[in-house]
């Protein structure tokens, strides 16, 4: 068999060269595609060739005819929506007619590396990004397997899916009553929350991969015709200027806050504003500054005075994300960006979420949670779902005034940690880790 791997990050390829190397002492081939220049870069340091041989410059012009694309019109929107939200995001405008030329060039460049090296498999990490997108609808179309990998919503584990990863992943559709057939075993369980709530250390891999700052400012500066002009922020003079300064302010500025805790509070974890979570499987919440309105006057409506409302930053958006306007409009909100997550969870009367890992968090610990996007575990029993913008309300005082159903609870991350998730994270590796990694992805290629 040869299996494709695609890669968007630099820590992708060292994950995927263990199961290269577990492919390739069964008989296998294997073969690397990346346009990021990070990834290209963690692909040369493992010493594997790295498709294509060499980044293109200038346009994509003519470089696909439309007329012979295997999209039709909605999937091209499908494949181009989560980069088009997230651009629109980040200040850049009337950018549709370049992410459907970029599209198509994708398109052309996938269809003829799979027929050339005769490719069977497609492994890719995540599901929405565009080049990802187009890499998996391309193999689909080929009648090739794909494989998902995505990170776990639990510390240190991977999801590694057939189907896609978190809403779109073999999970969601399962029903309270799949859940309650699950046989727990209760000492294994034991031991794992007793071990979950201790830090966890795990050799972190040496990346020889990370492109350098001098790397970046060159390609930017000198390279501005080149083939991320205009389609990858971050690789432009202001995205770096805006990822130095984060670093700067996260290590030197940022430090560890203090606060007195309410006594009863409701807690609202932020995600990453540009999260696929967020501008994809959240069908009324379009921002973060819609989920914080909708959730705020909802608890308003449903809650005494006595609830505080505790909002914490996520910790990409410190130092690029100012919520300076939002923290005017909602002054009773306590605000906090580096504060311990756990504590706040453990303390807290009720966690409220789109639908983050928090989420799953919070429920380790038999909180009652309410969530407001799509998610794998909106489950009847385990979460309070708020389908529509008017159901935040109810599905609040539901959560308070119902029992938490610990033991459906405790069945469902059994069943999440231990027959679904692998151990492993992209910067984290042990032996067991890469062993039912390598074990998982040849199940799902039929090795």
């Amino acid at each position: 068999m040869n299996v494709a791997f695609v890669c968007t990050g630099e820590f992708e390829p060292w994950i995927y060269d263990f199961i290269s190397r577990e492919l390739e002492a069964n008989g296998h081939r294997t073969y690397y595609a990346a346009f990021n220049l990070n990834a290209r870069s963690a692909v040369k340091s493992i010493n594997r060739p790295c498709y294509p041989d060499k980044l293109i410059r200038a346009s994509y012009k003519n470089r696909q005819d439309p007329e012979s694309s295997l999209f039709n019109r909605g999937e091209l929107d499908e494949i181009m929506k989560y980069d088009y939200l997230r651009l629109q995001k980040n200040g850049s405008n009337q950018i549709k007619n370049r992410l459907k030329a970029r599209a198509f060039y994708y398109e052309k460049f996938f269809r003829d590396f799979y027929r050339k090296h005769n490719i069977e498999a497609v492994v890719v990490w995540n599901y929405f990004p565009m080049m990802v997108h187009v890499a998996w609808r391309i193999a689909r179309k080929m009648d090739l397997k794909t494989v998902f990998f995505e990170n776990g919503p639990l510390r240190h584990t991977l999801m590694i899916d057939n189907k896609g990863v978190n809403h779109q992943g073999s999970l969601t559709g399962n029903t309270r009553g799949f859940y309650q057939q699950i046989t727990v075993d209760t000492q294994i369980w034991k031991d794992y929350f007793t071990l979950y709530k201790k830090p966890l250390e795990f050799p972190e891999m040496k990346n020889k991969g990370i492109m350098s700052l001098f790397e970046k400012l060159y390609y930017a500066l000198l390279m501005r015709n080149c083939f991320y002009r205009k389609m990858q922020p971050d690789l432009t003079a202001d995205g770096i200027g805006r990822s130095i300064y984060k670093k700067l302010y996260t290590k030197y500025v940022l430090k560890e806050e203090s606060c007195a805790l309410p006594e009863k509070f409701v807690f609202i974890p932020l995600q990453c504003f540009s999260d696929t979570q967020v501008l994809i499987n959240s069908p009324y919440i379009n921002s973060i500054e819609s989920f914080v309105r909708i959730t705020y006057q909802a608890i308003k409506k449903a809650l005494p005075d006595e609830y505080k409302i505790i909002v914490k930053e996520h910790p990409d958006d410190w130092g690029r994300i100012n919520y300076h306007e939002l923290k005017k409009q909602y002054p009773d909100i306590i605000w906090l960006k580096k504060y311990n997550i756990r504590s706040l969870i453990k303390q807290a009367d009720l966690v409220i979420t789109i639908n983050s890992s928090v989420g799953i968090e919070a429920l380790m610990y038999h909180k009652p949670v309410v969530t407001v996007g799509n998610s794998f575990y909106n489950i009847e029993g385990i979460v309070h779902h708020a389908a529509m913008p008017g159901d935040v309300e109810a599905a609040i005082k539901n959560a308070l005034d119902k029992s938490v159903n610990t033991e459906l609870i405790d069945k469902f991350l059994y069943y999440l940690r231990f027959k679904y998730l692998v151990k492993g994270s992209p910067r984290y590796f042990d032996e067991e880790g890469v062993g039912q990694m390598c074990k998982r992805v040849m199940e799902l290629l039929g090795e």
